[in-house]
């Protein structure tokens, strides 16, 4: 990797259904856990605040 960054890339996924959140970090973790890292939100408020982190 260039630069020595070893920092992931993060996705964040919003939902109000938690079980669809919780497939959808099964799902994308199991993928992408090396690339990425997988936040959840059950709110558009929450999904900012998580961004503001």
């Amino acid at each position: 990797m260039r630069g020595g960054s070893l920092r992931k890339g993060a996705i964040v996924c919003i939902d109000d259904e938690r079980s669809v959140l919780l497939s959808l970090r099964d799902q994308l973790g199991w993928l992408l856990e090396h690339e990425y890292t997988v936040e959840l939100a059950e709110s558009g408020e929450e999904a900012l605040a998580l961004l503001e982190e």
